[in-house]
């Protein structure tokens, strides 16, 4: 049986002790690729997905309000990401024009930054 993606959290962020999550295995990674080394290990350590038995002795309300959050959250998301894409898509010829305006870099290559291996 696969493993669910999104579940209750325990310190998911900082600032919040329980949280509704649909990614949990995206919210390890953003931690191991985006915080500070030095708080990585701790963060990892004190995440930890909830019980069904801890699950139920949260408030009733806290559920539905955060579970209601987190999908109106992920769904507000996808649709602005879908839009920005289509704005950057639409408005590309201009953006390269206005690229080689302000930075004029070798490294664009029209799709991504091409950097130099380090030896």
């Amino acid at each position: 049986m696969a493993e669910a993606k999104g579940g209750w959290l325990v310190h998911g962020h900082h600032d919040t002790l329980f949280e509704y999550n649909l990614d949990i295995r995206g919210r390890i990674k953003g931690i191991k690729d985006r915080k500070p080394n030095n708080e990585v290990p701790t963060r990892l350590r004190l995440l930890k997905r909830l019980t069904k038995s801890q699950i139920r002795s949260l408030p009733a309300r806290l559920i539905k309000k955060g579970e209601a959050y987190s999908k109106a959250r992920e769904e507000a998301y996808s649709k602005a990401r879908e839009a920005y894409s289509k704005a950057l898509k639409f408005f590309k010829p201009r953006l390269e024009k206005l690229h080689k305006t302000f930075c004029g870099c070798e490294e664009w290559n029209g799709m991504e930054l091409v950097l130099a291996k380090r030896r």
